[in-house]
């Protein structure tokens, strides 16, 4: 995982705009805060998500979930020995990232 997002910010286009709450919103703005800090996205573990937003990996599993349904994130598949997916948040500009 690439280093640069342990903190991360709730911007107001994403309660506004994007009409996000709870964990979905937590989750989004971690991948958000990853994708524009690390020039790329988020290559860590769901565990990792659920430990720094403060819920089960269930949880982050649902949120990806329907992030990923509503275009908010896309991902890419990472061919490093095992696969691994790279999550990354839609621009604001660009509603659909490549899935």
């Amino acid at each position: 995982m690439r280093s640069g997002a342990d903190n991360y910010t709730v911007y107001r286009f994403m309660t506004g705009e994007l009409g996000l709450r709870g964990a979905e919103l937590q989750v989004y703005a971690l991948i958000y805060s990853f994708t524009v800090t690390c020039a790329g996205g988020f290559s860590g573990s769901r565990a990792y998500i659920a430990e720094t937003v403060g819920v089960s990996v269930r949880t982050v599993d649902r949120a990806l979930g329907e992030l990923f349904s509503r275009g908010l994130i896309g991902r890419r598949t990472q061919k490093n020995g095992h696969s691994s997916f790279e999550y990354i948040a839609a621009s604001r500009l660009s509603p659909r990232v490549g899935a």
